[in-house]
């Protein structure tokens, strides 16, 4: 038989193979990854990076490098059931990821040292083995595994966005990821959508905003959600914010005192409610309307639902 024969004959076999092999074997894409998703559960966004084979190691300095608006990305520290079943949902069918749990000192510790008290190891893991100091998470039943750092069946890692701010004096340089504009000596931040994440975020409240406001530096100087003592700053900060928008201000309405209070403390003495605006039972949050004026959130026919955005505030 003549090799051009047989050639002939095992072309069908080859061919057999191949569409057995890539029907039973997952597709992968490195960097083919999802959106960050915002978990309810602890108002921290997650992340499945693609990357076959990456190590651990690479896997964290990736993770660091990483952002998604004002957060801050990290290796996936996982806490809770809820938080482990979230996070297990974000990985393709068939795959493997690097979370941020390592061995250390004859034990097993985050990387941002949080308490190591929950876990979901597999049956008779972990092994301890020689070099098995990184874990991996499983998809198709969400439990974890050591392994050594090189493995090549990884399929990618989970990165946690979380809003950082190690040093509250904030005499440690600016907060990543920001660029705010001055204006007579204070500097603004406008976020568009900086909470976002499915429909009927939970994380749009006046206390969730004002916290990430607090979390910023910029210049040695603490963010606060915007304030205002005169038209000129209102008309500049209107510039900022754009079409259609509603963004949230630092006023609110402090009902055990019925009154307006600004976040800061500063005296109330000027003000730009909309001739319609009306507070209702239960309205705390006061927007700016993207053409200047204020009005209660719900009290404007849009409710903690809507994609608002905010205003940051740098004061000297």
């Amino acid at each position: 038989m003549n090799k051009r024969l047989l050639l002939l004959l095992l072309l069908p076999i080859f061919l057999s193979l191949l569409i057995l092999f890539l029907t039973v074997s997952p597709t992968f894409t490195d960097n083919d990854s999802i959106d960050p998703l915002y978990n309810p559960e602890n108002r921290n966004y997650y992340q499945f990076v693609q990357d076959t084979g990456i190590s651990w190691n690479n896997a964290e300095i990736s993770a660091k490098e990483l952002s998604h608006g004002v957060f801050t990305g990290q290796l996936a520290v996982i806490t809770t059931q809820d938080e482990n079943d979230f996070i297990t949902d974000l990985l393709p069918d068939e795959s493997s990821a690097w979370i941020g749990l390592k061995a250390s000192d004859g034990g097993f510790k985050w990387i941002n040292e949080e308490t190591f008290d929950y876990s979901n190891w597999s049956s008779y893991q972990p092994t301890n083995g020689d070099y098995e100091d990184y874990v991996e998470l499983f998809e198709y039943n969400g439990k974890w595994n050591d392994i050594v750092n090189g493995n090549h069946d990884i399929t990618g890692y989970v990165v946690e966005y979380i809003l950082t701010n190690p040093d509250p004096t904030c005499n440690s340089g600016n907060s990543p990821n920001i660029n705010p504009v001055e204006h007579n000596g204070h500097y603004y931040l406008y976020i568009h959508n900086g909470v976002e994440g499915q429909d009927n975020d939970p994380a749009i409240t006046w206390d969730y905003v004002n916290e990430i406001a607090e979390s910023l530096c910029y210049e040695g100087r603490q963010g606060h959600l915007v304030t205002f003592t005169d038209e000129e700053e209102n008309d500049f900060v209107t510039g900022l914010i754009s079409g259609g928008d509603f963004a949230i201000i630092g006023l609110h309405f402090a009902h055990s005192e019925e009154e307006l209070k600004w976040v800061t403390g500063e005296p109330f003495e000027y003000s730009n409610f909309a001739s319609s605006a009306q507070i209702d039972e239960g309205d705390d949050i006061i927007v700016m309307i993207h053409h200047g004026p204020w009005t209660y959130l719900n009290g404007y026919g849009v409710s903690l639902d809507y994609r608002t955005a905010f205003v940051v505030e740098f004061s000297p």
